[in-house]
């Protein structure tokens, strides 16, 4: 791949990201997650319950995708996972 194709990309990407944190500033974001956090009882990814409320996370069923619905999560399954798909 020649340099100014991983330039491009990488403008890409950033913008990208950008956008999708616009996202997630939005006010239906912040009470969709505050609402997924506070009702949360266990890990939709590994399935172990909350042990501690500063650890959940809402994390998004289709990754990558901040329009898509959210589920609770701890936040290492979440970091852990990144941008993979759901096994």
């Amino acid at each position: 791949m020649h340099k100014q194709e991983r330039d491009q990309r990488e403008a890409q990407r950033q913008a990208d990201r950008r956008r999708g944190r616009t996202l997630y500033a939005s006010n239906e974001y912040k009470k969709a997650a505050a609402a997924i956090k506070a009702t949360a009882t266990h890990c939709h990814l590994c399935g172990q319950a909350f042990q501690n409320r500063n650890e959940i996370t809402a994390d998004h069923l289709r990754a990558g995708d901040p329009t898509s619905p959210l589920a609770p999560a701890h936040r290492k399954c979440n970091s852990s996972r990144g941008n993979r798909p759901l096994p």
